[in-house]
């Protein structure tokens, strides 16, 4: 597997930020703050490149249709290293999300 679960945090923490702004964006607005945390589901392909993101059930607190539009649109994005395999590689990994003050 040339995808560490310590690999995939680099990358995913590097768009940290962005994840942060689709929660902050999302919820910002409610009168109480609401925190938790997603799942997310994506596949690396050959390329490097993510398809097939998603937020799944399992796992996930936050249950806003609009933040995980947004988070999905991130995770899209994103572009890892090229696997020396060339074969798609599935991932799942957490996300907490927590108002910043």
């Amino acid at each position: 597997m040339p995808f560490t679960p310590l690999s995939i945090k680099n990358i995913l923490g590097a768009h940290h930020q962005d994840i942060q702004n689709c929660y902050e964006e999302t919820l910002a607005g409610r009168g109480k703050v609401v925190e938790g945390s997603l799942t997310a589901a994506f596949t690396i392909k050959p390329d490097g490149t993510v398809k097939d993101a998603k937020v799944v059930k399992k796992g996930t607190t936050l249950h806003d249709a609009k933040l995980h539009e947004c988070v999905v649109s991130v995770l899209n994005g994103l572009v890892f290293p090229r696997p020396p395999d060339h074969r798609d590689h599935p991932v799942e990994y957490p996300l907490n999300l927590k108002a910043i003050r």
